[in-house]
This record gives structure tokens, C-alpha cells and sequence, in this order.
């Protein structure tokens, strides 16, 4: 098969080749990359492909930063943030691929009506230096509810790249990315220091500030920073969010960076009366001019907001992530004029399918200690712990988007039923026959579709690692093991895999933890079947997890 690669200063389109991927559709631009949608074609799995500027790319010392930066970036893996899987080179073309994420931007949702919105650019930012005016249009405000699922999923991210010692230093609405279930993830992590370094002042020779919009003081000012201007640009971003404008417009980028600098902080009362009073003084001491004035780390911002959840925050305290179907909605638009044969064909196929039958729990525990036996445990291996939280496949509302991936994976009656399929075509060694079992039959609200998920996250784990995707393997891992509504039977089997991983890293220490966590979860599991497999896996396993592995101990420990 001939290779279809794009010649140098040629729009990318449909069909070409970048490395290892497909191009599919262009998703937007950005100030320093192009954005398209593609297929990883070792893993056909979908990728957002950034496609750095030639002009860039042509520079050295750009060059030099943006490997230091892309690699620091690459290695911060949670479940809130947009992860980088490769970083390459395909001649001249410099680019980034990345977790693609179905669905919009916080920006694209703040705007005033979802009817009136323009169609949405998933996992592409948008380059505000060409809009000349720094006026924001007044959109919507969001439920309190919702702003704080949304600000807690955005701490959790900062709070890891905090603990890593990375600074986003670009924290503003288009750089989060929402899904119709409500997860969040930021995304750019370090590329506003890629493209500029140190050196952000207004004045600075050869660079576009853009919208200064969302930067803290001394960023504009060129000062040093540290993880408070990231608390600063989310306080301008929970600002808009609640009141459906930033705190600060102005007609130019100078007047409106030096009202960041200067200008105080409007009056909140009289802008929205349902605001609880402690996110109102969560937001004057976010936006505090000086960075001593602030909260000293995300850590410090959950715990305040932990503090008050069972006070004046109670009543619009998320017990879970809140869904956002006008997601949905946008995204689906978005796509409408895309569908083709593939993708009817699909629909057809969903729609023919039986309705999906309901087992008993006995039965369905039944099962999967059977599947489990059969096919898991064999020539177990994973990757490591490096995230907290969890993540599932996009609903089946996303056709389009996945439609070159799942148009040859036929669904199955049940959700069970896919499981197996796969299981019968895993000799493929196919992560998308995994990932069909959670794009088929989505885990939210239904417990079986949620467990037999869990059982393929476990598996697509083991085809990442032998593919040499250490972080995608940890991902699927943890999203498991963090998964409060998960069975502690599955949770347990992630993290012993876990226990391996460390064990490969030489890391005996955390070795060792995550086997205790795996008998923590023993004592959870009151079926004996189920605890005589869980025990004949360890067996199975290398001799010093085994050694680890003390039921006893844990039992009395527990009692």
C-alpha cells in the first residue's frame, strides 16, 4: 500500500499521513498547531493530532523547549488531564498526539445559547489574538452544582501537575474540556511556557501574548511563577463560570493585562444572588493580586472547599460528576454533515440489536470469576500507578467520532455478550474490541455494563503495555481501582497487576503497597469462590508478590 504523506506547506486532509497516523478531519487551529482528528493506526485508537506550526518548528531553541516541555507534560497522568501519548517528528512536521477527548470546551458552553453556538472544535483551542476586542459577550451562568463538579475535577488535575512541579501556566476556559457525562479534563499542560518560555511580557520581541484575559499579574508583568498563577487564572475562570463574564474587559490586551495588575475585584453580591458565600471569598482570595494572598496549592483549595461542603455548600454539593447533555448536543451537530455509509450502517446495526437482558448479581459474579479465570490472569502485566479517578468510554451518542474505529465490531445482545465476543477475537490484539464493550454499553446507571467495563479496561491495560503504552496501560488500571461503584473482586485484580508493575520498576516499596491495597479489598469480598480465585491468582504470580500476600494478617488487622 502505497503511503499517502503530505508535502511540506500543504494543508492536511483526509487520508494523510502523519507517523503513525491517519488524518481524518481537521478540528480547528490554535496559535501554535494545527488540530485534526486521527487514527493511531498500531493501536486504532483515535488520537487529537497537533501539528506544529512550520514556523515553529523551524527554530532551534523552540525546538530544544518544546522537547523538554512535551516530555514533562506527556509524564503527568490523571484522568482530569488531557493525556500526550507520542511526541515525533515526520520530516519537518513537528507534532504532539494526544488523548482525544469527544467532546466541547468550557468556552463553547458558557456561550449564551446552545442553539445560536457556531460548531464546536473538540480538543482544539481557539485562537483569541484574532479577535481584537477583549470585551467578552455576556454568556450563561452555570448551576452552583455544576461549577463545583467542574472546579473540583480542575483542582485534582492542578493538584498533580502541582505535585510534579508543573505549572500550566494557560489555565482559561478554552483549555478545559468537558464530556456529556461531566468529566472534565484540562489539556496544554506547559505548551504556553513551549511557546514562549520564561519571557511572557507584552513587550516581549517575536511573540503573540494574545487574550491576557486569565493571567495572573505577574505573569503579564514577566515575573516568576509558580502553581498560585495557575490558582489565579482558575479564579478568573470560576469568575466567568459563575457570573458569565471574567472579572476584567478592555478594549486592547494592554488595558485589560494592566487591570489584572491593578483594578480591584468587582463587587460579588450584586452580581448573582445564589452564590454561596464561601465561593464568593473562595474567589477574592483566588484572585488576590499578590501570590501571598492566595492559597498556597490546589490542596489547599479543596481542602477549604471540603471544609464547607457540609456547610453553605451542602445543598449544591455535587454527590457526583454532574451530566452536561448540551455536550452532547453541540458535539453531535458538530459531526452531522460527516455521517457516510459506515456510520448508518452502524446505526442500523444498534438499532436491530435485541434489548439487553437482566442477570441476577449471583449469576453475574458467577460469570465473571469464570471469565476471569479463563482468560485474565494469563500472562498478566500492566504499567504503573501514577493517577487518581476514573474514566470511561464515550456513550454511543458519539457515532460519528468513533465510526472508523467500530464499524467492523459488531454489538452484541448484551453487554456480557460483547464481553465474550471479545474474548473469542482477542488473537486480533485489537484495543478497539475492548474499548466496543464500554462504547456499546456505557457504564453510567447500569451496574453490569459498569463491571463488565471494568473487566475490559483490565484487558486493553495488558495490550498497552505489550504495545509499549506504559501511560494508556496505567490509565486503564486506575480508572479501575478508584471506581468507588467497581466490585472490590476487580478492583483488587488491578491492583495487584499494579503490584507487578512496580515489581518490573524495581519500586518494591510501592510494590508492596499496592498489594496491601489489593488485601485491604480482600477483606471486602464475602464469597468464597471469589476469595479462593483471588488467592490461586496471587499464587500465580511472581514469588515476592506472593510474599506480600497475607490474608491472615489483613483479616485481623481489619476486624
Amino acid at each position: 500500500m502505497s503511503e499517502n504523506r503530505p508535502e511540506l506547506g500543504h494543508k492536511l486532509t483526509a487520508g494523510h499521513l502523519v507517523g503513525d497516523y491517519r488524518i481524518e478531519r481537521s478540528l480547528g487551529s490554535g496559535g501554535m498547531a494545527d488540530v485534526y482528528y486521527a487514527i493511531d493506526q498500531r493501536l486504532d485508537r483515535a488520537v487529537a493530532l497537533k501539528v506544529l506550526r512550520t514556523v515553529l518548528a523551524d527554530d532551534s531553541t523552540y525546538q530544544q523547549r518544546f522537547q523538554q516541555e512535551a516530555k514533562a507534560a506527556a509524564a503527568l497522568v490523571h484522568p482530569n488531564i488531557v493525556q500526550i501519548y507520542n511526541i515525533g517528528q515526520d520530516g519537518l512536521l513537528r507534532y504532539i498526539a494526544q488523548e482525544y477527548i469527544p467532546g466541547i470546551n468550557l468556552r463553547s458552553y458558557l456561550a449564551d445559547q446552545v442553539s445560536e453556538l457556531s460548531p464546536p472544535n473538540e480538543s482544539a483551542p481557539i485562537d483569541e489574538s484574532s479577535n481584537p476586542n477583549f470585551n467578552a459577550k455576556p454568556g450563561r451562568q452555570l448551576p452552583i452544582a455544576e461549577t463545583i463538579s467542574i472546579l473540583l475535577q480542575v483542582l485534582a488535575a492542578l493538584n498533580k501537575s502541582a505535585n510534579v512541579g508543573i505549572i500550566h501556566r494557560d489555565i482559561k476556559p478554552e483549555n478545559i474540556m468537558l464530556t456529556r457525562d461531566g468529566e472534565v479534563k484540562v489539556t496544554d499542560f506547559g505548551l504556553a511556557h513551549i511557546q514562549m518560555g520564561d519571557d511572557l511580557q507584552l513587550t516581549h520581541p517575536g511573540t503573540t501574548l494574545g487574550t491576557p484575559m486569565y493571567m495572573s499579574p505577574e505573569q503579564i508583568q514577566g515575573g516568576p511563577l509558580d502553581i498560585r498563577s495557575d490558582l489565579y487564572s482558575l479564579g478568573v475562570t470560576l469568575f466567568h463560570v459563575l457570573y458569565g463574564r471574567p472579572p476584567f474587559q478592555g478594549e486592547t490586551a494592554l488595558a485589560l493585562a494592566m487591570q489584572h495588575v491593578q483594578a480591584p475585584l468587582p463587587d460579588l453580591e450584586p452580581l448573582r444572588e445564589d452564590v454561596p458565600k464561601s465561593l464568593q471569598k473562595l474567589l477574592r482570595r483566588l484572585l488576590a493580586k499578590a501570590p501571598a494572598d492566595r492559597f498556597s496549592s490546589p490542596s489547599q483549595v479543596l481542602d477549604y472547599l471540603y471544609e464547607h461542603h457540609r456547610q453553605d455548600l451542602v445543598k449544591c454539593w455535587p454527590d457526583r460528576i454532574i451530566p452536561m447533555p448540551d455536550v452532547s448536543l453541540l458535539q453531535q451537530r458538530s459531526h452531522q454533515p460527516e455521517l457516510n455509509a459506515a456510520t448508518q450502517k452502524l446505526q442500523t446495526l444498534l438499532a436491530a440489536a435485541p434489548s439487553t437482558s437482566r442477570t441476577s448479581w449471583a449469576t453475574l459474579i458467577l460469570v465473571v470469576s469464570a471469565l476471569l479465570g479463563l482468560a485474565f490472569w494469563v500472562g498478566l502485566r500492566g504499567a504503573g500507578l501514577a493517577k487518581l479517578g476514573l474514566s470511561w468510554p464515550a456513550p454511543d451518542q458519539i457515532l460519528a467520532v468513533k465510526q472508523a474505529v467500530y464499524q467492523d465490531i459488531p454489538r452484541q445482545s448484551d453487554v456480557r455478550q460483547q464481553y465474550v465476543w471479545a474474548l473469542l477475537n482477542q488473537s486480533s490484539g485489537r484495543v478497539a474490541i475492548w474499548e466496543a464493550v464500554g462504547h456499546y454499553f456505557p457504564a453510567s446507571g447500569d451496574p453490569m455494563n459498569r463491571l463488565y467495563g471494568g473487566l475490559a479496561q483490565l484487558q486493553m491495560a495488558r495490550l498497552f503495555e505489550k504495545a509499549g503504552d506504559l501511560d494508556q496501560a496505567t490509565r486503564r488500571l486506575v480508572s479501575i481501582t478508584h471506581d468507588r461503584q467497581m466490585l472490590p473482586l476487580i478492583q483488587a485484580y488491578a491492583w495487584l497487576e499494579l503490584a507487578i508493575v512496580e515489581r518490573s520498576r524495581d519500586h518494591r516499596d510501592a510494590m508492596k503497597q499496592n498489594v496491601r491495597k489489593a488485601l485491604d479489598l480482600r477483606s471486602k469480598i464475602n464469597s468464597k469462590k471469589d476469595l479462593e480465585q483471588l488467592d490461586q491468582a496471587v499464587r500465580d504470580m511472581p514469588s515476592d508478590i506472593e510474599l506480600y500476600w497475607t490474608p491472615a494478617s489483613s483479616d485481623e488487622e481489619n476486624k
